[in-house]
């Protein structure tokens, strides 16, 4: 590696602690942050196709834009979701992830997610996680259900994403992260 020696060209290199780099970027999987930092990543690519195919702030004039789009814009919100409750559940207990995941954390299940991260009754689930969880376990990635059992009523409203339920949920889920870990600074990354 070349010496400091003035040169401040992008090619110059600069001695570099990879491992600590690494450390620092990426907490270990038991850590919470580690889930909420993908939760923030998924929204983050959830706000882009938003923000390029829905610019009016979603008023749903196009729906070919909301077929095409909105089950790939609520999948990723979903595993947005999933991934910020799984980070709430280890966050109040880091037993569900040692030695392994814990069976309870293995499900795409938002509902089942929802009790686990305690944000609720299993009867007070905003209705929004179904739709979220229909979306991450099926439409957002395939074209049909896995099953008939797995079809939902007018599928072309379910499609269309409910961006004011998206934004109150995540801001819930967010408020409660902060219960737990109130001096982290990555909640700015929340929104």
């Amino acid at each position: 590696m070349a010496e400091h020696n003035g040169d401040v060209s992008p090619t110059r290199q600069v001695p570099v602690d990879v491992e600590e780099s690494l450390r620092r970027l990426f907490p270990p999987k038991h850590a919470p942050e580690s889930w909420f930092l993908v939760a923030v990543n998924l929204m983050e690519c959830a706000e882009v196709l938003r923000e390029r195919f829905w610019r009016d702030g979603g008023s749903h004039n196009d729906p070919i834009t909301d077929y095409r789009y909105g089950p790939v814009y609520t999948m990723l919100v979903g595993f947005a979701m999933e991934n910020m409750l799984k980070s709430l559940a280890i966050a109040a207990d880091p037993c569900l992830v040692k030695p392994k995941l814990a069976e309870k954390l293995r499900t795409h299940d938002l509902g089942k997610l929802w009790t686990v991260a305690k944000m609720g009754s299993a009867r007070r689930q905003p209705p929004i996680l179904r739709r979220m969880t229909d979306m991450v376990k099926t439409f957002g990635r395939y074209p049909v259900p896995l099953s008939e059992n797995d079809m939902v009523g007018q599928l072309g409203a379910w499609l269309r994403p409910d961006f004011s339920a998206i934004e109150g949920i995540w801001k819930r889920v967010c408020c409660k992260g902060k219960e737990y870990a109130p001096d982290w600074t990555g909640w700015e990354g929340a929104r």
